[in-house]
């Protein structure tokens, strides 16, 4: 028996890393004080029914947590999920004006070169 990816929602997760000249505290209020209220003001996330859910990552909480499964919990600041009728929606919105100028200021608080997109299809 094969799962079927669902037919109206995709998702895309955002790892974030951030700029290691930003610290922990920077991060988490640009993330969700600047970022957030920003994106989900843009007409095409409201007119394409996007939706977006941040997650500031308590890193230190972990640092010492038992971890019996072995395996690594990375080192991200935070993880964001994009989700979507199709991946045509979330590329539409990514092709904006807007967000661009709003991904132009990712360098000063990101580590682009750090973060991971991991896009999936919905099974339930």
């Amino acid at each position: 028996m094969s799962t079927q990816a669902r037919t109206d929602r995709v998702q895309l997760f955002v790892f974030l890393k951030r700029n290691p000249d930003v610290s922990k505290e920077e991060f988490a209020r640009y993330w969700t004080e600047e970022v957030a209220p920003i994106y989900n003001s843009l007409d095409i996330v409201k007119r394409n029914k996007i939706t977006v859910q941040q997650v500031a990552l308590p890193n230190d909480t972990f640092t010492a947590a038992p971890n019996p499964s072995g395996l690594d919990f990375g080192d991200w600041d935070g993880v964001g999920t994009i989700e979507a009728a199709s991946f045509d929606h979330i590329f539409e919105t990514l092709l904006t004006v807007e967000y661009k100028t709003l991904y132009a200021e990712a360098p000063k608080f990101l580590d682009l070169s750090k973060c991971r997109i991991l896009p999936v299809d919905v099974v339930a």
